[in-house]
């Protein structure tokens, strides 16, 4: 008896082997030409992007006269820049996050898995940031009533040398997890692994999966049948996904028949 779920196969019913009913299906690794992960280069602009706002901050820090009359204009500016950074990152996070799931459904399931984290460490990270940094700012103005006389202060802590601290800090966690991520990714297309799918261990362990160990009664729920569903919901879209190509295929070789047909 087995829990819940619809399999992809019976070896009871049929005597052929599941891998080699499979493999005609999905196809073989040199069927199909390897898509490299192509993100290095956008979370490498909003690596530098954010070292580009740090810049400003010291700059305007350190070359800012502070006799000024608009003397906290620095601090509104590395504001408002870093308000326009997260717009950036936003823009990133969707980018990488629709090549993720393209390399998902092309059957690499455990690399998608591994490289998660990575991928929306970056953004929550910059949205964290961007909100201690309002906080930041009203307390400022909730504590200090002469807000801009804090602002010429001859105190190291001023408003922008505080805000530069703190977006030290978002800069320097970000190298650290974006340059993972690009090290992770670097390899993957430097390996250019076949899909998941294609692998045998990979359709043998499905296969095991599926059919159970032999094992009468009972058999709960948890991470081993959250595993399985997974894997079978990742051939499904692999599948899918092939299938459209063959259509698009057949379809392109219909018609270079009926072309040579009609000539």
């Amino acid at each position: 008896m087995r829990f819940g779920g619809v399999f992809l196969n019976d070896c009871s019913v049929s005597g052929e082997d599941d891998t080699q009913q499979l493999e005609p299906i999905i196809g073989t690794a040199e069927s199909r030409k390897f898509e490299p992960l192509a993100t290095v280069a956008v979370v490498g602009l909003q690596l530098s992007a954010a070292i580009g706002v740090l810049v400003l901050g010291l700059v305007l820090s350190f070359m800012w006269p502070y006799n000024d009359v608009y003397k906290c204009d620095p601090y509104f500016i590395v504001m408002y820049v870093h308000a326009t950074f997260w717009c950036l990152s936003l823009v990133v996070h969707h980018h990488v996050k629709k090549k993720h799931h393209l390399i998902r459904v092309s059957g690499y399931h455990k690399f998608y898995k591994k490289i998660y984290n990575l991928s929306v460490i970056p953004f929550y990270i910059v949205s964290l940031w961007n909100t201690a940094l309002l906080v930041v700012d009203t307390l400022l103005q909730h504590v200090y009533s002469d807000y801009k006389q804090r602002c010429s202060s001859t105190n190291t802590l001023t408003p922008v040398n505080l805000l530069c601290v703190i977006i030290a800090v978002e800069t320097s966690l970000l190298a650290l997890f974006i340059s993972l991520y690009i090290l992770k990714v670097h390899r993957f297309n430097r390996k250019k692994p076949s899909p998941d799918v294609l692998r045998d261990e990979w359709i043998s362990g499905l296969i095991q999966d599926s059919h159970g160990s032999g094992e009468i009664g009972y058999r709960e729920r948890g991470s081993h049948m959250q595993d399985l569903l997974e894997k079978q919901a990742d051939l499904i879209s692999s599948l899918s996904e092939h299938n459209a190509r063959l259509s698009h295929k057949i379809m392109l070789l219909s018609s270079q028949l009926s072309q040579e047909h009609l000539n």
